[in-house]
């Protein structure tokens, strides 16, 4: 079976999404260095044509607020894990570790979506948060959107204590038991949750794809929860502009 997403010049990109989707979606990886430092970040997006502030972020707090932005902003917005536009010109932008970087988009209605979520986010509903901003700001239907995740950490390594596990009693494969060193303890699978989200909000399970890397696992990206770092990687996702042609 083919993998969703594929390797390409240090980023990551969902399989097929620029020629069918008509967007450009990636996540950078460690080869591309630090893209919380902002020398590095310019540096780097410039070589995708990119020009400053041509992009929009948000001060991520691990919450549920997702805001529809109509351009970029050389600020972050305050306070903020998930934008949504229907705009294109900028791109719209999250910095992960290991929290899951979900990328949303209405080909129809063309409508633009990127979320941080970490558990906090999942516990709290913010994928479906911005699918119901969608839907009302936008009368975009939940079939008509394609929703990917991208690296994150896994199930294979999210392991948490029971006191944040019992946050999730009662959710279908929710929790999960540990393997090899980690036996014995209960292990979150965010994607799992993340994918019933949609699903349970209207979404297709066939429109929802997840990226193969566990950050932790994987050396190519970076891991709070591996090395205990500040650096991060960026997510990305720009509409093509001629989308309003």
């Amino acid at each position: 079976m083919r993998s969703a997403w594929l390797r390409r010049e240090g980023w990551v990109v969902p399989r097929g999404w620029e020629k069918t989707l008509g967007v450009f979606a990636a996540v950078s990886t460690r080869s591309l260095g630090d893209m919380k430092d902002p020398l590095n970040f310019e540096r780097r997006v410039r070589t995708l044509g990119f020009e400053s502030p041509g992009w929009v972020g948000g001060q991520q707090v691990h919450g549920r607020r997702v805001r529809f932005v109509t351009g970029p902003r050389a600020v972050d917005w305050a306070a903020t894990d998930g934008l949504l536009t229907g705009r294109t010109g900028f791109a719209l932008r999250v910095f992960t570790a290991d929290c899951v970087p979900v990328f949303l988009v209405d080909p129809i209605r063309k409508v633009f979506g990127l979320v941080h979520a970490g558990w906090r986010g999942v516990q709290n509903g913010i994928v479906g948060v911005a699918m119901a901003g969608i839907a009302r700001r936008c009368r975009a239907r939940p079939k008509d959107l394609y929703v990917t995740m991208g690296p994150h950490i896994q199930s294979c390594c999210c392991a948490v204590g029971s006191d944040v596990a019992g946050l999730f009693k009662g959710i279908p494969g929710a929790v999960v038991p540990g393997k090899g060193t980690f036996r014995g303890r209960p292990m979150l699978n965010l994607a799992g949750m993340i994918r019933a989200q949609v699903v349970r909000a209207g979404g297709l399970t066939s429109q929802v794809t997840t990226a193969p890397w566990c950050t932790v696992c994987d050396p190519h990206f970076f891991s709070y929860r591996r090395e205990q770092t500040d650096r991060r990687q960026v997510a990305l996702l720009r509409a093509k502009d001629e989308l309003t042609e």
